[in-house]
């Protein structure tokens, strides 16, 4: 099978076109929506939303996010964030540190290969203003979180919880809107060992970035900083 028909009749397109389906279908008749924020225990909180909520894949570009957020406004419509700097370390290591039998999807080789195309990391995160305005690959990972889940200024999503305090959080969601997701971190999740968080800075130092690494990415992320809190 070429190309050009594994795109349009692969597996891959048949599980999008699924997917897609899917979506389209939660958004008529569920009350609730939650958006998977890329490299934010998305895939833990989303086998835990309960049935009537409708999950927005982290695949979609942030315009396209940002418009079905709106299309839900009288839904309610929540979603969790990470500290922009561990969630880009966590990103950067997903891709270029692959433990062996570790396999990448489509949308991860296309973001490794931009990455490749720098001489480091350093290279990289200077580069990352320029690469969000050309986007000629999706590179979901490193988007600011913001940009999926605000226009402008305007919130488009009425709660927001942190990977920080994710177990608390969720008591949060529950006390405020009524919803109820119960997370619980075992030795089969990914994040069984979120509680040795590593601090912000750190975590980006051990992957060779340099002080004006750090400043390019704080610039780079400055919103979600501002918005967030963080």
């Amino acid at each position: 099978m070429n190309d050009f028909l594994r795109a349009r009749f692969g597996y891959y397109a048949r599980r999008n076109l699924r997917r897609d389906a899917g979506v389209i279908y939660g958004l008529f008749t569920k009350p609730n929506v939650y958006f998977r924020m890329p490299k934010v225990a998305s895939g833990t909180i989303a086998g835990a939303v309960s049935n009537d909520t409708t999950i927005l894949p982290h695949a979609y570009h942030p315009t396209r996010i940002q418009g079905l957020l709106k299309l839900k406004a009288r839904s309610f419509r929540f979603t969790f964030v990470r500290h922009p700097f561990t969630r880009f370390a966590s990103a950067y290591k997903w891709l270029t540190e692959r433990k062996e039998g570790g396999e990448l999807n489509s949308f991860d080789l296309r973001q490794l290969e931009v990455i490749q195309r720098f001489s480091d990391i350093n290279a990289f995160c200077r580069a990352l203003p320029e690469l969000l305005v050309e986007d000629e690959v999706q590179m979901i990972h490193f988007y600011p979180q913001s940009l999926f889940v605000y226009s402008g200024e305007e919130p488009l999503v009425d709660f927001v919880g942190k990977y920080e305090s994710l177990e608390e959080d969720c008591r949060r969601l529950n006390d405020q809107h009524s919803y109820s997701l119960q997370i619980a971190f075992g030795p089969n999740n990914k994040n069984s060992r979120k509680s040795g968080l590593q601090e912000p800075v750190e975590s980006l130092s051990r992957l060779g970035l340099t002080d004006s690494g750090v400043d390019s990415l704080e610039s780079f992320y400055n919103n979600d900083f501002r918005l967030f809190n963080y």
